[in-house]
């Protein structure tokens, strides 16, 4: 599903069409009484008739060209990848499934699926027109049969329930199916609201504003929105990174490529009806506030400290941006629904101040922890990396000192070692990736000269990138690694080659598994005088130096501590037309520390029998688990006093479960959960603590002097291309158009997409 997501301070990004929240009529249980029959319809028609122009034929023709000469890995262009093409732009229109029944679907598969590969080819916008056509008119007529609905009475009494995880839902059998989820919808959206304090009555004017603020959007529909969303399905039907952008989106992307943004620091996507948040950017007020977490949804935002809620269910992705990005100072209210909670099960809210981020400001820092391993006290000196960072425009200038992550790292071994560490851990949860020159440096500052990764292009060719020839051990001591779900990109190019040398200790959970390199194309270049727009598009693929792909698998630690993030709704495996995981050659290194490997099976041993049994660690158990647990529910009851009951639950188990940490501390327990909300507590970092635990066992094991044996490894030949030389990145076109610009510019290349008409 097309979801274009660019990171900002909070996120600029364009919608992924609309997802509204409406429905039409009932029986009893629980949906309004006397309700008319379920196939009761109004025929409203589109402000406006949309028809393709002709600058979008040309455009959907170089699209269509430039994609088949240089994505990797190339697809024909043949009946299947047309099917694909329909099947991602039903979902990137209707991507909750409540606007087309799967007749409909049928009936323009029929239509279309034949003729398409022909139709792409020459640039006919019929189909897609045709279909996004249909959907206005079936949109009018839902939207206004949920406004009929609010007419009615609700008793919230019934037996009946509403299935709110729509991403993979199938489409409805028929009208009548369709008819019957959207009373669910409705009964939902009340009950939900009214659960959150609203009285029946003020429940339905928010709702009303909902669906009215919806049916507003559908008649602001243009032709360049059919284009743009028809366009990104064919793009997303080749992998989940590659996307078109429209000249003003293009322009926008310009705009905002200043390293200060104003914002809370957040960014997010589009799942299903919620603004949902993705990564939580460090040093912004929402990571300070340590109230906010991957997968959150924002329900409702305020402005100031006593401005109204504005209800923004459905909203378009940009248009909540809208509302929630501001000056510097300003503040800005969220109603949150916490992952994993149910709708109506609990919101909260959070109050933020807007502050400037500066991308490039958040850099690494140190601390030292001391542990104790029987007798022997360890010095751990704990480095977190919150990115792959480097200072492109400084680098391409020629300025020997500028901000770069791996010199930062290195300047804080020296720090690190002269205050006598035993051993380091490198934190790199979170870390979203960053510069590929930068996870190369990075390598180097542990490992000597060798190979650290292989990036395939198009047509079989190969290229493995090594450790700069300037770069030089820092540091040959115990070494270990922590990653979650949330480590990418570039971070996972480094963590490979940790583990594949066996230099360092991977802990944490499984990584996200974006291995593809992307690069811009300026589509102006093959139209001169058109506002064509750009192009990201996936150009190559990264394997480690034993031959494995990072792609879709990430990177698997070698001790595994559970996390609460779900795997099915965040990773690269969540997304259905993600490349699969390769294997290639294998690249010539020699691994430096059999040790690790040796003491593997001890180190697994004294994880499962001893640290997963500490009191802490039972604890954060149990809240992964419930939070796994909650998240995995996709279905939920529409009677009050069930909902309430479920409400009540969850909320009497976070008490206990915060009560236990307290307890576990020495500290007085919290009465009710408001209490806990609006104290500084904060929840012990487990994970960190059981890889420090981890990283000091396996120095008390390991015999003395015979871990770090280091060998001088085969330095293969040879550059990749500037943009893929540059950057390696998970969302952040801010690093990618710096990279593009300020890399070639170092080289003295320029970058120059290859001709539509030829193939590499």
């Amino acid at each position: 599903m097309y979801a274009k997501t660019l990171l900002l301070a909070l996120v600029l990004a364009a919608g992924t069409g609309v997802a509204m929240a409406a429905a039409p009529a009932a029986t009893s249980q629980g949906s309004p009484t006397g309700a008319p029959a379920a196939s009761t319809t109004i025929a409203v028609a589109p402000a406006t008739t949309l028809k393709p122009q002709a600058r979008q034929v040309l455009i959907s023709r170089t699209v269509v060209q430039v994609m088949q000469a240089n994505h990797y890995p190339s697809k024909p262009l043949d009946d299947q990848l047309a099917k694909a093409v329909l099947t991602e732009y039903f979902d990137a229109i209707d991507p909750a499934h409540f606007y087309f029944t799967q007749p409909a679907i049928d009936r323009f598969m029929q239509k279309y699926a034949g003729g398409l590969v022909e139709d792409l080819k020459q640039g006919n916008l019929e189909p897609a027109f045709d279909i996004y056509s249909y959907y206005i008119d079936q949109a009018h007529e839902q939207l206004h049969f949920a406004l009929e609905l609010l007419n009615k009475h609700y008793e919230f009494d019934g037996r009946e329930s509403f299935h709110f995880s729509r991403r993979h839902a199938p489409w409805a059998a028929n009208q009548k199916a369709l008819d019957t989820l959207w009373r669910h919808r409705v009964t939902n959206g009340l009950l939900s609201l009214v659960l959150d304090g609203q009285s029946l009555e003020k429940a339905k004017e928010t709702l009303v504003k909902r669906y009215r603020y919806a049916l507003n959007h559908l008649n602001r529909t243009t032709s360049n929105d059919v284009f743009d969303t028809w366009m990104n399905a064919l793009a997303q039907t080749q992998d989940p990174h590659s996307a078109y952008f429209s000249p003003f989106d293009a322009e926008q992307f310009q705009i905002h490529m200043s390293l200060q943004l104003e914002g809370i620091g957040a960014q997010l996507t589009k799942h299903g009806n919620y603004v949902t948040v993705v990564r939580i950017l460090p040093g912004g007020p929402a990571a300070k506030s340590k109230a906010l977490d991957a997968g959150d949804r924002i329900v409702a935002v305020a402005q100031g400290e006593s401005g109204e809620m504005v209800d923004v269910i459905g909203w378009r992705l940009d248009d909540v941006v809208k509302l929630i990005r501001g000056p510097k100072g300003s503040t800005v209210r969220l109603k949150i629904l916490p992952s994993g909670a149910l709708p109506g099960g609990g919101e909260q809210i959070l109050e933020l101040v807007r502050d400037t981020i500066e991308l490039d400001a958040e850099r690494a820092s140190a601390e030292i922890r001391t542990i104790r391993q029987g007798m022997v006290a360890y010095r751990i000196g704990i480095i977190t990396v919150p990115s792959f960072y480097v200072n492109f425009q400084a680098e391409s200038n020629g300025r020997k000192q500028y901000t770069s992550v791996s010199q930062d790292v290195r300047a804080l071994i020296e720090k690190l070692k002269k205050k006598k560490v035993s051993g380091i851990l490198l934190d790199l949860r979170n870390n979203g990736g960053g510069s590929l020159r930068e996870a190369l440096a990075m390598t180097g500052l542990f490992i000597a000269d060798g190979p650290v990764v292989q990036v395939k292009e198009r047509g079989d060719h190969r290229e493995v990138l090594p450790t700069p020839r300037d770069e030089t051990p820092v540091w040959t001591g115990p070494l270990a690694v922590l990653v979650n779900r949330f480590s990418a990109s570039a971070t996972e190019i480094f963590a490979g080659a940790m583990k594949d040398y066996h230099r360092a200790l991977i802990i944490g959970s499984r990584t996200w598994g974006k291995g593809t390199v992307q690069q811009l194309i300026k589509l102006g270049r093959y139209l001169p005088g058109f506002r064509a727009g750009e192009l990201k598009l996936t150009t190559a693929q990264f394997f480690r130096v034993n031959g494995s792909s990072t792609q879709h698998r990430g990177v698997k630690p070698q001790i595994v501590i559970p996390d609460a993030i779900n795997e099915e709704k965040f990773g690269e495996s969540a997304y259905p037309n993600a490349l699969p995981w390769k294997h290639i050659q294998a690249a010539e290194y020699t691994p430096v520390n059999k040790g690790i490997i040796d003491l593997l099976p001890s180190l697994r041993d004294y994880y499962t029998s001893t640290l997963r049994k500490e009191p802490q660690f039972v604890i954060y158990l149990q809240a992964v688990k419930q939070q796994q647990k909650q998240s995995e529910r996709e279905e939920i009851s529409l009677n009050i006093e069930t909902r309430k009951a479920l409400r009540e639950a969850r909320r009497a188990r976070q008490l206990d479960l915060i009560n236990a940490w307290r307890r576990l501390e020495g500290d007085p327990t919290f009465d009710d959960l408001e209490a806990a909300h609006q104290s500084d507590f904060t929840r012990p970092d487990v994970p960190l603590k059981t890889g420090i635990q981890l990283l000091a066992r396996y120095m008390g094991k390991a015999p003395p002097g015979a871990a770090f044996t280091f060998h001088l490894n085969h330095r293969p030949g040879g550059d990749l291309a500037a943009a893929k030389q540059c950057l390696s990145f998970m969302g952040n076109p801010l690093e990618l158009h710096q990279c593009n610009a300020a890399s070639a510019e170092s080289r003295g290349k320029t970058l120059r997409p290859p001709s539509p008409a030829s193939s590499r």
